[in-house]
């Protein structure tokens, strides 16, 4: 009987056959990373803000706290590192100044998240443009 058992074992291993991996209930659902970002024009991203289901944070990145106490959208932290947001189960919503330094605070975020992840493309400066408020301190 086992050199049967280890015939058959043999053979499913030779023609490529396995035994099925037993995963943890923590395996079967663990999310996929987000690998790509989405660029948002201002009136999205206000939907976003202001009419969002999902939870979502608002994370303004421009270098100097002076800019963020200046003016910034509504609800929005202000953080410059990225790393802060790995594994993060909200939505992100990123911007900075004009867009050009949100592009890679976002490319860092990807595949350490498991959200979705929103560029303001233009940054702050396309949201006031196109007449939204933003909240000073």
């Amino acid at each position: 009987m086992a050199i049967c058992v280890i015939s058959v074992a043999v053979w499913m291993l030779s023609t490529g056959w396995a035994l099925p991996s037993v995963l943890t209930n923590e395996q079967q659902f663990q999310p996929d990373y987000t690998t790509s970002y989405t660029t948002i024009d201002p009136e999205t991203a206000y939907e976003l803000v202001f009419n969002n289901s999902n939870p979502l944070t608002i994370v303004d990145i421009r270098s100097c706290d002076c800019d963020y106490e200046a003016g910034h959208i509504p609800n929005a932290i202000w953080r410059t590192f990225a790393p802060s947001f790995y594994e993060t189960t909200s939505d992100l919503l990123i911007y900075c100044n004009d867009g050009e330094l949100s592009v890679t605070f976002c490319e860092d975020l990807l595949n350490h998240t498991y959200v979705a992840i929103y560029l303001l493309d233009g940054g702050i400066e396309a949201w006031k443009n196109a007449g939204y408020r933003v909240t000073k301190l």
